[in-house]
């Protein structure tokens, strides 16, 4: 009988503790197909993320992840340290300069190839 009502008692906490994939968008500055790998990389590298598509047009980054192993100041720090910006973090200057010319988004105008 103890065991029984253990198993229960573990069987509800854990289910507690369990949340779903969550789904959310992030802006992310770039221009062009070889910053879209870049950025869906850098997001994928992050434990807990699921899946990551970048959209050029928009500058919008989806992505499904797990809350209980991955936050998105993390997924928003990768993101810069491969060189682009978001709205709370800001490429290193030195990593950002060091893109491709056609993917240099903070001169003005956007290209898309």
């Amino acid at each position: 009988m103890k065991k029984i009502i253990f198993l229960l008692s573990l069987i509800a906490t854990t289910g507690l503790y369990a949340q779903k994939p969550q789904k959310t968008t992030i802006e992310v500055k770039g221009n062009c197909t070889l910053c879209q790998k870049r950025i869906v990389k850098a997001t994928l590298g992050v434990k807990g993320v699921k899946w990551a598509a970048w959209d050029i047009p928009s500058d919008q980054l989806t992505l499904i992840y797990d809350p209980l192993k991955a936050d998105l100041a993390q997924v928003e720090k990768a993101i810069a340290a491969a060189g682009h910006d978001t709205k709370n973090q800001k490429a290193p200057t030195e990593v950002y300069e060091n893109l491709p010319a056609c993917c240099l988004y903070r001169s003005g105008g956007k290209h898309v190839d």
